[in-house]
């Protein structure tokens, strides 16, 4: 497949090191596009659209891995949920077999940071 220039297609792809490999002992290496995905979000709360990108990452990579953000905020009319409660909420979207393949992790706000949060981002996802 080729984009508008006649230039092939690149797909990216990043490989994800665990030192547990029985925990992927039941999902085929060759059946995914890639071995994770990322999606990266509020999710203040989970909407019908959230779950999708999380299905849909389930459906092309072994594992989804999702960082909520803004985990180190209290309550506000911004934030009304939790880090906890957004997971619940969630995990009660998927199925059990769903629910084995994801990963959900905590994200912290750093604020005027951005390489502050990046480099984070890389760790979370890195020790996911």
């Amino acid at each position: 497949m080729s984009d508008t220039t006649g230039a092939p297609e690149r797909r990216a792809t990043i490989t994800l090191n665990i030192d547990d490999e029985n925990r992927l002992q039941h999902m085929p290496l060759g059946q995914y596009a890639a071995d994770f995905f990322v999606f990266i979000g509020r999710l203040q709360p989970p909407t019908k659209a959230h779950v999708g990108i999380v299905r849909m990452g389930l459906a092309n990579g072994r594992l989804m891995i999702v960082l909520l953000g803004s985990a180190n905020r209290p309550r506000s009319p911004r934030n009304p949920f939790t880090f906890e409660e957004r997971e619940r909420m969630l995990r009660a979207c998927l199925s059990d077999e769903e629910n084995k393949r994801v990963i959900v992790v905590p994200l912290d706000d750093s604020m005027y940071n951005d390489s502050a949060w990046t480099m984070r981002v890389q760790e979370l996802v890195y020790n996911a």
